[in-house]
């Protein structure tokens, strides 16, 4: 089975190795309070990268890897304070970027989900949010993530600021975030070292002190610059349904086969039908949706537009369809638009609030499916 050509083409090579630091610790390795534990390593990143960085000699951390440092009176920040309310006080002039949110279970979910599809991000912090862009190893799926700087309770930007970060050890990192924890990242500017601080909300002390401090050196991950076709999620969506039942549609094809067939009809009562179909060997299923309900449990509604498409019927790898349906812990709803010629569009409004932000997945269908004329 051929795809059709690459969503974009990217090129590169990783231009440094892991190295070890004075302590003889390896790459991938967490320091807590003097002592020293392995880290799964990260597979290679799953979008064509390059990674560079060098280590100080004075300093004993490695490049790419965290350091847990004991907590640290005051966060590491002159003058911050833990809450929205105290603003006012915050004392942040010498950093590029100071952020604070009061929910890091969202940062976990998108690491999540992420970490499904690629190794290593560049996030990008400016005066807007904060944004993750890249490419699967495939070439045929694109993901950007999006999030507004109203997630934030303290957002302050001084000087726009690109990340280079290792997911897994980020999302080793997020484990230990607890949902009631406070979190924290900043970067000063003459510092080379990105902090990242949880601290345990409910306690009277937490102003003085962080639950955990993790200092890394920005990884300089060379990725060509990826422009997401946002034109392709413009518009009414074909579909939005539930994203619950998406994630439940796309758990029960997986096992049934590498691809599913979505076919959209309009019946001679002008009733749009979305059929999803997959078979293997000695199974079939069918799944028919009109905008009354999808048959699945509670007949929960499906809004189908059908855009201007007619008869139209492509197919796709149900490996990132799988990929993309974990998204439904970010939004309890999810858009699709669907087109003859370009790349399928998923989408999920963070918290339902466009305003939030967002998460938007591409994927090109199989080639040789090709959509049926007027």
């Amino acid at each position: 089975m051929t795809t059709s050509p690459p969503l974009h083409e990217a090129k590169g090579r990783k231009r440094g190795d892991s190295s070890t630091g004075a302590n003889g610790a390896a790459n991938g390795s967490i320091a807590a309070n003097g002592h020293h534990g392995t880290m799964p390593e990260a597979e290679p990143g799953a979008f064509a990268s390059s990674v560079k960085g060098e280590t100080p000699a004075s300093s004993s951390s490695r490049n790419g890897a965290i350091e847990v440092a004991p907590p640290v009176p005051g966060g590491g920040v002159s003058g911050t304070a833990l809450s929205c309310q105290y603003q006012a006080e915050l004392s942040i002039d010498n950093t590029a970027f100071f952020i604070e949110a009061e929910k890091p279970i969202l940062i976990k979910k998108l690491v999540e989900v992420l970490l499904l599809q690629v190794n290593e991000i560049n996030m990008e912090i400016t005066e807007e949010g904060v944004s993750i862009r890249g490419m699967e190893s495939s070439q045929i799926a694109l993901m950007d993530v999006n999030l507004s700087r109203g997630n934030f309770c303290t957002f302050t930007v001084n000087r726009p600021t690109t990340i280079g970060l290792q997911l897994p050890l980020l999302r080793d990192m997020m484990k230990t975030a607890g949902p009631g924890d406070f979190f924290r990242l900043y970067k000063n500017v003459e510092d080379e070292y990105v902090h990242m601080e949880l601290f345990p909300k409910s306690s009277p002390l937490m102003a003085a002190h962080a639950k955990l401090h993790f200092s890394w050196k920005s990884m300089d991950i060379d990725m060509e610059v990826i422009q997401p076709p946002d034109h392709l999620c413009a518009g009414e969506p074909t579909i939005v349904m539930e994203s619950s039942r998406f994630k439940e549609l796309m758990s029960e094809f997986k096992n049934l086969g590498e691809q599913v067939e979505l076919a959209l009809n309009t019946d001679q009562h002008g009733e749009h039908h979305l059929l999803w179909h997959v078979s293997e060997a000695s199974r079939v299923m069918d799944v028919w949706v009109d905008s009354r309900g999808d048959g699945g449990s509670g007949g929960r509604r499906v809004t189908i537009n059908r855009n201007g498409l007619q008869n139209w019927r492509k197919s796709f790898g149900l490996k990132h369809l799988d990929i993309f349906s974990r998204g439904s812990t970010l939004s309890n709803k999810i858009k699709l638009w669907l087109s003859e010629t370009h790349p399928a569009c998923f989408h999920y409004d963070i918290e339902e609030d466009m305003n939030k932000g967002w998460a938007r997945f591409w994927l090109a269908p199989f080639a040789e499916t090709a959509a049926v004329g007027n």
